[in-house]
């Protein structure tokens, strides 16, 4: 089936028919299709509510949700056997991109009768062979986000629906060729001139007409007309073609018709012309500026365009700001840079002899940051031809008012000369892609004004967009026109106007560079935009952009400064917390990952605001890697949101300010990740005054928790016995759920904890028996519900919800830590928990579960290792690893995907949650907190140890002070130096790394006596070598 490339996917009407088929005449009363009213519907699964009689009622508000994995599907059983020509499906949200329809007369031996890949969505209808069937299925192998798929209707077609096609007035079954979807079976004309006509044979919507050109040529002009009755026609418009792959007419408005005619001119005099097939689209088909620019992009050579007009997942990173109210600018995979998620962006390009090139030309593209995990991203192309082009962004540390650069730097790394133009493109796209929270950044009006200073000013909608240090740089501007700026490059030429306006929001501009260089010469230009986020400068009649004196080189001189500066203040920062292995990957991750949590604040989230749980691992991750001041902004940002009655905002927008929540009842768990970081950042520091300060703030929120439960006992007592023992004693649903979540009672029985803790420390007696008789009373009821679940289960693993069934890996990592509440349930099932995430790791993509979330990943990595499963968590770390997008930026989707260009729901990048999470178990493996002691090496994969000189840490933050600690394992022996100011009153456990009893162990040269196959336990004063002797050799560890 022919898929419409470069359109917008939505309410489609896409013909297909089986090459010489089409249905035969017969006798329709007889074998006619019933009425929908007898049909009826069944699927593989549905979502709650969603059933598949939902895709059967005409109705599109109304859809059936399949399961939540591929494959899914949905059949319907007409009630009687009729001849069935094809099926018509209006696809919801996810849609399918590949799916069968397979035909049956009885339910249980089924005939393909049509295959499609790389479909769309929105309205289909397609056609094929009849086949006498009683029973039709759409099988969903593969769908837009591995998810699953929702189908708004369904209709299955018969007789009727044939359409009817002639050529030059004359019937031609081989035209039918035209509509079969196949590129290998086409319709030649061999003259230059002929006309299509087609029959729908109902009327349907017309928005857009697509001609798909066989290998024998095709014809220059196009005259598409459409009509309701085959006598009144209207013009719809005439598609010229371009390149003779493919051309698309997009309509102005919407044509009702049943009838359209296709009228071709201008083929080729000595062959004529060949059809290899004609797609038609409805409402979205008309001519609309996303549309117009996906049709751009698939008529252009690939990376001339971004690759989001090809529907191809993009990844980007954020390059921070050192301070509070430093400018957050974007860079993308592909050399693309934006200063902000809603701002449009500037694309390089490389014009030579050759051709155009971009990063889809490189023969190579590499991702690095600067220097030890500052957030100051790189992009490098290497092309064929021998030039490298390097594409930098740096936010600009404490520049007022706040700003970002962006630097390209084009070198002549071959033995060559090499001449051509560098090119920078500013269009009205959002990096991030529309699945992300991205789509256009419409430009109405675009001009450039040079400065008395020298800068050249980009004006995008009335508001200052960029600056260019030299007035003597090149620049044009265009509206759009079958394409953007880059057009004019592509036909040799270049934009000339200085201002421009475009009534669909698709102005662009570009500035451009010619180089002659010889080889080892270079060429650099850099751009500067003020931060959008910064209402009150970005307007000013005069902006103070930096004296530039000497132009673009001098300009870029001051770039490459400023970048060096800005990486060693960054490393200043990062490089707080800085474990050494001869294997560095994920170590060098996890120093990426503190750039990014001090980095990101107005872009976290892409700007749309962090969850409390978000900050509370944030802070968590902070304080472990030595940031308590940067910690201490994320506490104080919660605590000025916080409702005067206690309640304590899910979700807080860039700045501090509470988003508004879906209701007034508050989230359990959000009262306890509060709780949990006022608590760990006094563990982290000691600081008694600022625990005194935030306490009424803690017993407030505790109490706001409290009384979410007012009420709930004689609701309860009316319940049925078993309804009763499951729910009894459990807070109510939050955050406008309408089910309780387990996650979210672990959390609030740690809220409780830390209450007690809090008030036993500052001698508040009454506060901490409170505190205790809640936790106790609600840890009984969680207990009693979890019994009663896990008794009456076919399965050993713990449920993620009250309500319903259900597997969460990232509840069962909760029990673990922070929550700390493992003995909820037996160890068995903690096990069986385990097991079961390992098993779906190990099966990703292969039952339907293709996207996962890192963030998960990174919180069973501690859980592994203490229940013994020191391999699985190993395993589980390097495909973490792997997931990074791009490898060099070490950041990560909200959600990864098996297939890393498939569009679907990433989230933005880096994503904050798998950053702090990350941080906090990498960070564990090597030494943790656990029951007021330390507990080292209990996860460290034995190459951290065996490799190089081993791990290596000096100056670890720990809630009981700094830890140097130096771990070595070679041949049959281990040695762990511990040193520092750390004092854990529960003392230490050092870990074997294979849980087998050394033959003796040596404390600072005395022997030791007590220690067991796990470990070795030593006081909390302790200071100096233990050494280790095993009985075996330390095998060699496999490379990941």
């Amino acid at each position: 089936m022919a898929t419409m490339q470069g359109l917008v996917p939505i309410a489609c009407l896409l013909l297909s028919v089986a090459a010489g088929g089409g249905c035969r005449s017969v006798k329709a009363s007889r074998l006619a299709v019933p009425k929908p009213v007898h049909w009826t519907a069944s699927a593989s699964a549905s979502a709650e509510g969603r059933g598949p009689e939902q895709a059967l009622d005409a109705q599109t508000n109304t859809w059936w949700r399949s399961g939540a994995a591929d494959p899914q599907w949905i059949a319907v059983d007409l009630g009687r056997a009729a001849m069935v020509c094809g099926l018509g499906v209006d696809w919801g949200e996810p849609h399918a991109t590949a799916y069968a329809v397979h035909t049956s007369l009885d339910g249980v031996h089924w005939a393909l009768s049509h295959e499609a890949n790389e479909t769309e969505g929105g309205r289909e209808e397609v056609l094929f062979a009849p086949i006498l069937a009683r029973h039709v299925r759409v099988g969903v192998s593969r769908s837009l986000q591995g998810s699953g798929a929702a189908v708004r209707t369904l209709d299955i077609m018969g007789l009727a629906d044939r359409p009817l096609l002639w050529a030059d007035g004359v019937p031609m079954p081989d035209a039918l060729a035209l509509l079969d979807g196949d590129p290998e079976t086409t319709w030649r004309s061999p003259d230059s001139a002929a006309v299509i006509e087609m029959d729908l044979r109902r009327q349907r919507p017309i928005g857009s007409v697509r001609v798909d050109w066989g290998p024998a040529g095709f014809a220059s002009n196009v005259t598409v007309e459409v009509s309701t009755n085959r006598a009144d026609w209207v013009s719809a418009g005439q598609i010229v073609a371009r390149a003779g792959d493919f051309d698309v007419l997009m309509g102005e408005r919407i044509h009702p018709a049943r009838f359209v005619r296709l009228s071709f001119s201008g083929g080729s005099p000595e062959s004529g012309f060949e059809v290899a097939g004609i797609s038609l689209r409805g409402e979205e088909g008309k001519a609309r500026p996303w549309a117009m620019y996906e049709l751009a992009a698939a008529q252009a050579p690939e990376g001339i365009y971004p690759e989001v007009f090809r529907r191809r997942q993009t990844y980007w990173t954020v390059a921070g700001g050192l301070q509070d109210g430093d400018a957050e600018a974007l860079l993308d995979e592909w050399g693309g840079f934006s200063p902000g998620v809603r701002s449009p962006m500037l694309s390089p390009l490389v014009l030579t002899a050759e051709g155009v090139a971009s990063a889809r030309q490189a023969e190579t593209l590499e991702h690095r940051l600067a220097d030890d995990g500052t957030p100051l991203p790189e992009t490098v192309w290497r092309l064929p031809s021998g030039l490298l082009l390097r594409i930098r962004a740096m936010s600009r540390p404490g520049a007022d008012p706040p700003m970002s650069w962006v630097n390209l730097e084009l070198v002549n790394e071959s033995i060559m000369t090499q001449t051509g133009r560098l090119v920078c493109v500013v269009r009205p796209v959002r990096l991030p892609p529309p699945w992300a929270g991205g789509g256009l950044a419409p430009i109405y009006r675009i001009r450039n004004v040079e400065t008395a200073g020298g800068w050249q000013e980009l004006w995008v909608n009335g508001r200052r967009f960029l600056g260019v240090p030299d007035p003597g740089v090149p620049f044009g501007a265009a509206a759009f026109n079958g394409g953007d700026a880059a057009e004019f490059f592509l036909r040799g030429e270049a934009p000339s106007f200085r201002s421009v306006r475009d009534d669909e929001g698709l102005a662009s501009a570009a500035w451009w560079t010619d180089f002659d260089l010889e080889p080892g010469g270079r060429v650099r230009w850099m751009a500067a935009a003020p931060d959008p986020e910064a209402h009150a400068t970005a307007s000013l009649r005069r902006y103070p952009w930096p004296e530039m004196p000497g132009g673009m080189e001098k300009a870029a001189d001051r770039f490459d400064r400023e970048w060096v500066d800005a990486a060693w203040k960054w490393r200043a920062e990062t490089d707080r917390y800085a474990p050494r292995v001869a294997r560095p990957d994920a170590v060098d991750a996890l120093q990426s990952q503190v750039g990014w949590l001090t980095g990101i604040r107005a872009l976290a989230n892409g700007g749309e605001g962090e969850t409390v749980e978000s900050m509370a691992w944030r802070v968590a991750a902070l304080l472990r890697t030595g940031q308590a001041a940067r910690a201490r902004e994320w506490i104080d940002r919660v605590a000025g949101g916080m409702n005067p009655d206690g309640r304590v905002p899910p979700v807080f927008r860039a700045g501090g300010r509470p988003m508004p929540s879906a209701g007034d009842e508050g989230c359990p768990g959000t009262q306890g990740q509060w709780a949990f970081m006022v608590m760990e950042y006094y563990r982290f520091t000691q600081d008694a005054e600022f625990l005194q300060s935030r306490y009424p703030e803690l017993r407030r929120a505790m109490g706001y928790l409290h009384r979410m439960r007012a009420g709930l006992e004689k609701a309860e007592a009316r319940l049925p016995v078993e309804e009763r023992e499951r729910v009894e004693g459990l807070l109510p649903p939050g955050g406008g759920r309408t089910v309780r979540t387990y996650a979210e009672h672990y959390w609030a029985l740690l809220g409780w904890k830390e209450l007690r803790t809090a008030a036993s420390i500052l001698g508040l007696d009454r506060d901490a028996t409170w505190a205790d008789d809640q936790y106790r009373a609600l840890k009984a009821s969680v207990r009693r519900s979890l019994r009663f679940r896990l008794d009456r289960s076919d399965v050993s693993w713990l449920p993620a919800v009250v309500e319903e069934d259900g597997f969460d890996a990232d509840s069962v990592a909760l029990l673990f830590w922070p929550c700390e509440e493992t003995d909820l349930v037996e160890p068995h099932e903690l096990q069986s928990s385990l097991d079961r995430f390992y098993e779906q790791f190990l099966h990703r993509g292969e039952d339907g579960s293709a996207v996962h979330r890192p963030s998960t990943d990174a919180r069973l990595l501690v859980p592994l290792s203490m229940m013994g499963r020191g391999d699985y968590a190993r395993e589980v770390l390097y495909d973490l690893l792997a997931a990074r997008k791009p490898r060099g930026w070490h950041g990560w989707a909200d959600v990864a995907m098996e297939d890393p260009r498939k569009p679907g729901r990433a989230g933005f990048m880096p994503d904050l949650e798998a950053a702090a999470t990350y941080v906090t178990a990498v960070r564990g493996l090597a030494a943790r907190e656990s029951g007021g002691g330390l507990e080292l090496l209990s996860g460290a994969p034995s190459e951290w140890l065996q490799h190089g000189d081993g791990y290596r840490v000096f100056g670890m933050p720990t809630a009981y002070g700094p830890l140097d600690l130096h771990a070595y394992w070679h041949r049959d022996r281990l040695r762990v130096e511990i040193g520092g100011t750390a004092r854990p009153p529960g003392g230490y456990r050092i870990c074997w790394p294979r849980q087998v009893a050394p033959e003796r162990v040596m404390a600072n040269g005395e022997a030791l006596k007590d220690f067991d196959a796990v470990g070795v336990r030593l006081p909390h004063d302790f200071s100096g070598t233990v050494e280790a002797v095993f009985p075996y050799l330390a095998p060699w560890p496999r490379d990941p």
